[in-house]
C-alpha cells in the first residue's frame, strides 16, 4: 500500500473511532437524563404512619420517590382497602411476584430498629431480586452525624442492600472501557476475521457462539464468543460445564480456550455497554439459578456490569467449578472487588491480566 493511501486509511479509522465514541457518549448522557428524572417506585413495609408524616412534611420529595404499594399494615383494614390511595399488599409472595416482574425499585422497611427477625425475612425474600432495600428510621430525636445511607427530611434511610454508590472517577470506567474496546477491535480486526474463518472451516456450525447471560442489575444480554465446541443442544434447564479433556471441545477450540482467544468477541459486548473490561465474570443463567440459593451474596455481583477479566480471574479462579466451594471463593473475590473498586484497581487488573498472559492451567 502506498504511504499516502495508508495515511488516508489511518485518518479514516481515527475519524470513525472518534465519531463512534461521540455517538456513544451522547446516547449515555441522554439515557442518564431520562433515568435521572424518573421517580423511583417504592413499596413501604411496616409502620405506614411514617409514610403519611413524611409525605405531608416533604411533598416535593414525592417527585423523586413514588410509593406504589404498602405491606404489613393493620390487618383490621379490608384486604383490598387502599391506604392513602395506595394499594395494600398482603403476604410476602405477592411482594416477591412484584419484584420478579420489576414493578418496583426500592423496598423501605418502616420497622422498629430491633425488629431483626422481620428485617431478616424481608432481606431473605428479596435476595434474588434487584431491589434496593432501605431501613427507614425516624431521626428527629436521634443525632445522626455521618449516616451510611441518606437523609430525607427528618428521616434517615440506612442502605441495607443497594447498588454501589458512584465514586470519584467512576465516569472514567465506561469511557476507558469503550475506548480500549474500540482500539482493540480496530487493531485486531484481521485476527478476528482469521479466527472466525478457521472456526467455520474446522467444524460445522456458526463461528460465533451466543448465550444469554445476566448483566447490570440482572438485565439479560447475549454474550459473544468464538465457538470452541462442536455444535450441540443441551437438555432444557441444564447446562454442563466444560471439563478437562471434554470431548465436545474441538481441536481448534481447545487452543482458543487455552489462550482465551475465544473471548475476543466480547469486546463488542464492552463497546455496546453490556460488559466492562473489568468486573465479575457473568455465568450461564442455569448456573446463576443453581448457585444463588447456595452462596450468600451470589446475586449481588450483578449490581455492576460483568467483566471480561476480574479480580478472581487474575488470582487463578477461572474455568470449571466442580465444587460449590470453588464458586464461593470466586464470589468472595468478586464481592471484594465491588466493595473496593477504584479506577486504579481496574488498571491494576488489566495490567495483571496482560502480564500473566492469557493462558491458565484452568482454561480448558
Amino acid at each position: 500500500m502506498a504511504p499516502a493511501s495508508a495515511d488516508k486509511l489511518g485518518l479514516f479509522l481515527c475519524v470513525a473511532l472518534l465519531a463512534l465514541m461521540a455517538n456513544l457518549l451522547v446516547r449515555n448522557i441522554r439515557r442518564s437524563l431520562v433515568q435521572g428524572h424518573a421517580p423511583r417506585r417504592v413499596i413501604v413495609a411496616g409502620d405506614i404512619a411514617h409514610l403519611s408524616r413524611w409525605s405531608a412534611q416533604h411533598p416535593t420529595l414525592l417527585q423523586r420517590y413514588r410509593p406504589v404499594a404498602v405491606i404489613g399494615v393493620d390487618e383490621s383494614r379490608g384486604p383490598s382497602e387502599p391506604l392513602q390511595g395506595i394499594p395494600v399488599l398482603h403476604g410476602m409472595e405477592m411482594l416477591q411476584d412484584l419484584a420478579a416482574c420489576r414493578q418496583f425499585d426500592e423496598l423501605w422497611l418502616a420497622l422498629p430498629i430491633l425488629a431483626t427477625d422481620a428485617v431478616r425475612d424481608y432481606l431473605k425474600a428479596m435476595q434474588h431480586y434487584f431491589v434496593n432495600v432501605r431501613l427507614l428510621i425516624d431521626a428527629r430525636d436521634i443525632p445522626v452525624f455521618n449516616p451510611t445511607g441518606i437523609t430525607l427530611g427528618d428521616y434517615a434511610f440506612i442502605d441495607l442492600v443497594a447498588s454501589p454508590r458512584r465514586r470519584a472517577m467512576h465516569w472514567l470506567k465506561p469511557v476507558f472501557d469503550r475506548a480500549f474496546a474500540a482500539s482493540v477491535l480496530v487493531l485486531l480486526s484481521p485476527l478476528l476475521l482469521v479466527l472466525a474463518a478457521a472456526v467455520k472451516a474446522t467444524s460445522p456450525g456458526p463461528a460465533i457462539f451466543r448465550q444469554r447471560r445476566q448483566g447490570l442489575d440482572g438485565r439479560e444480554f447475549t454474550i459473544l464468543k468464538f465457538r470452541s465446541m462442536a455444535a450441540h443442544a443441551e437438555s432444557g434447564g441444564s447446562l454442563t460445564q466444560a471439563g478437562r479433556n471434554d470431548m465436545r471441545v474441538t481441536a481448534l477450540g481447545r487452543f482458543l480456550r487455552r489462550t482465551s482467544l475465544d473471548e475476543l468477541p466480547q469486546f463488542f459486548n464492552v463497546l455496546r455497554g453490556e460488559m466492562s473490561l473489568v468486573g465479575p465474570r457473568p455465568h450461564a443463567l442455569e448456573h446463576d439459578h443453581f448457585y444463588r440459593s447456595l452462596i450468600d451474596g451470589y446475586m449481588y455481583r450483578y449490581r455492576i456490569r460483568p467483566g471480561m477479566t476480574g479480580w478472581a480471574q487474575v488470582h487463578g479462579l477461572r474455568g470449571e467449578t466442580a465444587k460449590v466451594e470453588s464458586m464461593a471463593q470466586r464470589i468472595a473475590l468478586d464481592l471484594f472487588y465491588i466493595q473496593h473498586w477504584s479506577f486504579w484497581l481496574d488498571l491494576k487488573i488489566v495490567a495483571m491480566t496482560i502480564a500473566k498472559g492469557f493462558t491458565d492451567k484452568n482454561a480448558y
